[in-house]
């Protein structure tokens, strides 16, 4: 490799040591993002207005989708690259810079006519400042890629969380002073631009001047393109919904949706991004080598993973009124119903990941990527209809989409021969576990209407009973799960 690489680029050598530091830190700039995003939303909730968050809901979603085409996937095709050099590590980069300023101006340009669709003329601004997220991204697409590629995530994860703090105390600073909706605008601009900083600063490598290599940039956009589809569809599913609402109803409504799908959706989707990253390579393991016990070490995961969210999820649905009442505000009553639902999605979320995890690690992409095209033709008519029925509706069709994809997935499991995993066995694990959590939170419900209390006791008191006693089906249903978890240890 190059000299002009940094040095621990070139003399790359990942110890057991080395490793667990960077997966610790990975995992704690998750965490860090999953605190920033939630104690940001109860604080902002607290400035801004349901009108406020409905605008940012129709924006960030275009910024996403257009995002996809920022650096041309090229930070990709440099991350399963056999060998990284500083030349083709420089053509990316320059690749990266052109497509990012391109889409970030045709964002700019084309901001009037989302504003026309959406009937709102305070989104060209707001798409116009939000495409400066996408020219910062493009900036430390292939430092990001570095760190990566060899095993930096220590350096990745401080720019995580430095960035992640730095959004938060920006958003609420521009809230404080009455910025409105410009404070959430503000977070994913700061966050891009301390983060692309951290890392080309962390990593000290430089490019070098522009080129031309027209045969070589054909090899890598070429590459990219599947990145760029998947990266699109993979959008769409998280934004149909709101764009969707955004187009029938007024921002405001989109706002009650929005907060609720910030609160339950968000940090699942942050936490199990993680944890799927050290899943999917010991799935991929087990499937290689121990195939026999492929079947057992997906349940393990599904129920453990279940058993974890299930309680605390049914419990925020159950108490959805007096738990957005007590840490929202009284303006934010609105969003109980939908919130109250989408709790519910969030555990069925949780099941499809695993299930797409176990797609993943058998290298069966082609599953994925058709079933995850039909869950985008799906959720497009679905969500028409919802959205023209209201918010607590949509909710519903999201849920209900989760369900199918569920039930799609675990029957091409099934009719797959190179695979033997017990779903059955795990559908009747899944349904004790949530009938039985169910059973205990709604009983908790039923005892706390016979006390007055305040609501913080009254919240804590339900929370921890559910927590508690929700242990159960796991102590006596899933006997085995002690035997089960000896799978992630390795043999002597």
């Amino acid at each position: 490799m190059n000299h002009k690489l940094p040095i621990w680029a070139v003399d790359n050598e990942l110890t057991g040591r080395s490793a667990t530091k960077s997966a610790g830190i990975a995992i704690g700039s998750g965490l860090a993002r999953l605190l920033a995003s939630f104690f940001g939303a109860l604080v902002l909730a607290r400035f801004l207005s349901p009108e406020d968050f409905g605008l940012i809901a129709i924006a960030t979603p275009i910024i996403l989708l257009v995002g996809a085409f920022a650096d041309g996937g090229v930070s990709t095709y440099t991350l399963q690259s056999k060998q990284v050099t500083h030349r083709n590590l420089t053509l990316s980069f320059w690749l990266a810079i052109v497509t990012g300023l391109g889409v970030a101006c045709f964002v700019a340009l084309t901001s009037p006519l989302a504003a026309w669709l959406f009937k709102d003329e305070r989104l060209i601004p707001i798409l116009s400042a939000l495409a400066f997220s996408i020219l910062f991204s493009s900036i430390g697409s292939q430092h990001n890629a570095l760190t990566k590629k060899f095993h930096r995530q220590d350096i990745y994860g401080i720019a995580e969380i430095i960035a992640a703090v730095s959004s938060l105390l920006g958003s609420v600073y521009i809230a404080y002073l009455g910025g409105e909706y410009w404070a959430l605008v503000a977070i994913p601009v700061i966050r891009q631009l301390v983060h692309t900083t951290v890392v080309v600063l962390a990593t000290g490598w430089v490019p070098g001047v522009p080129f031309v290599d027209t045969a070589m940039a054909k090899i890598i956009m070429g590459f990219s393109a599947y990145i760029i589809i998947f990266q699109i569809v993979n959008v769409l599913n998280k934004s149909i919904d709101k764009w969707m609402l955004g187009y029938h109803q007024d921002p405001e409504v989109l706002g009650y949706y929005a907060m609720a799908v910030s609160i339950m959706m968000l940090p699942s989707m942050q936490l199990l991004s993680p944890i799927g990253g050290a899943i999917i390579p010991h799935f991929s393991k087990v499937y290689h080598h121990e195939n026999d016990r492929f079947g057992s070490v997906v349940r393990t995961v599904m129920v453990l993973l279940v058993s974890l969210i299930c309680p605390a999820m049914i419990w925020a649905s159950a108490y959805s009124e007096l738990l957005l009442g007590t840490v929202l505000g009284e303006k934010w009553l609105m969003s109980a119903p939908v919130f109250s639902v989408l709790a519910l999605a969030s555990i069925a979320m949780t099941i499809l990941s695993v299930v797409g995890w176990t797609y993943t690690s058998i290298g069966n992409s082609k599953v994925l990527s058709n079933l995850a095209l039909f869950s985008v033709v799906i959720l497009t008519i679905t969500s028409a209809y919802g959205a023209m029925s209201g918010a607590v509706i949509l909710a519903w069709v999201v849920l209900f989409n989760f369900i199918l994809m569920i039930l799609l997935y675990f029957t091409f499991i099934i009719l797959d021969r190179n695979v033997e995993i017990p779903v059955l066995r795990i559908f009747l694990d899944i349904t004790i576990l949530i009938s039985w959590s169910s059973l205990v939170v709604y009983t908790v419900v039923y005892l706390n209407s016979y006390y007055s209390i305040n609501s913080y006791a009254d919240l804590v008191f339900s929370f921890v009973l559910s927590i508690l006693f929700s242990v159960v089906p796991a102590l006596i249903c899933f006997s085995d799960i002690r035997r089960q978890i000896t799978v992630f240890r390795p043999k002597r």
